[in-house]
């Protein structure tokens, strides 16, 4: 195969084929996220390729927060919690990333010192919102009001193993610290 001379210098045929064959594991790894079963280390795989074949490839915040709530649903928290904090670092005026990065540490025996002001700058952010974003209206001041409810619950078990002076692994969620679906 000839290159068009206009095109030497500007396309490299190496790099553009690893960045094509990784957008195509992109891909791969996208569809294992919306299949209805359980596919997240298929996707985890496909992403990890990806990204070894092309590392300079951009991902965007919603792609990592895709991959990150969709691990915490599938029992995959620790496996995820990566990506739950490359959506925060990527986008961190989304209130939600922070919320799924808090799950993610709760869910995975993580710090919950972090897990707290993670779901303190969702409170915050969602506090923020106008009424119906994202949420059917006055939804959004009720995932608030149940996260309070989650951080009161977190600090009150820190404290507990603080006293014992152990720790329990990951930590006992109560109904409001429980998994929700953004509608975006």
């Amino acid at each position: 195969v000839s290159l068009d001379s206009t095109l030497a210098g500007v396309i490299e045929p190496e790099q553009e084929s690893k960045r094509l064959m990784a957008l195509d594991l992109m891909m791969k790894s996208r569809e294992s996220l919306e299949a209805e079963e359980d596919k997240v280390q298929e996707a985890l795989s496909s992403f990890q390729a990806a990204r070894r074949l092309y590392p300079g490839m951009g991902v965007s915040a919603n792609f990592w927060h895709e991959l990150c709530r969709t691990g915490i649903q599938h029992a995959h928290a620790a496996d995820v919690i990566e990506a739950c904090g490359k959506a925060v670092i990527s986008d961190p005026k989304d209130g939600r990333f922070y919320d799924s990065r808090a799950m993610s540490r709760v869910l995975s025996g993580g710090d919950l010192t972090a897990a707290v002001s993670d779901f303190e700058k969702f409170i915050a952010w969602a506090n923020s919102k106008p009424v119906g974003y994202l949420f059917t209206e006055g939804s959004m001041s009720k995932w608030a009001k149940k996260r309070e409810q989650c951080v009161a619950d977190l600090k009150l078990q820190a404290t507990q193993e603080d006293s014992d002076n152990q720790t329990s692994g990951p930590a006992e969620l109560s109904e409001a610290c429980g998994f929700f679906e953004f509608e975006d």
